[in-house]
């Protein structure tokens, strides 16, 4: 590997988290029904990368718009929620905020 080759937190990554941020892309505190991201999934801030897979395929599972006629807002809001805390950057940005 090349000096200073693929750090997992390097300046430009944060950079970028930052701006993604700012701009919008990632919600800082709460999702877009406002409810916390970990409570949508019905887990604890503590949960493993395991625990948050698990409840979100259960989750999504109850409620995904084409079995048992879920609601699309719901299944929307249980994904944003996986999206943001099954990315290790993204979930301590997350946490941080």
């Amino acid at each position: 590997m090349a000096k200073g080759g693929n750090k997992k937190h390097n300046g430009r990554s944060s950079l970028l988290l930052r701006s993604a941020i700012l701009s919008g892309l990632i919600h800082t505190t709460v999702c877009s029904t406002g409810a916390c991201f970990y409570e949508i999934l019905g887990i604890d801030r503590a949960a493993t990368q395991q625990q948050i897979t698990k409840a979100y395929r259960r989750k999504a599972l109850q409620s995904h718009p084409d079995k048992n006629n879920g609601d699309r807002t719901e299944y929307d809001a249980i994904r944003e929620a996986y999206d943001c805390l099954s990315d290790d950057d993204k979930r301590s940005i997350y946490d941080r905020y």
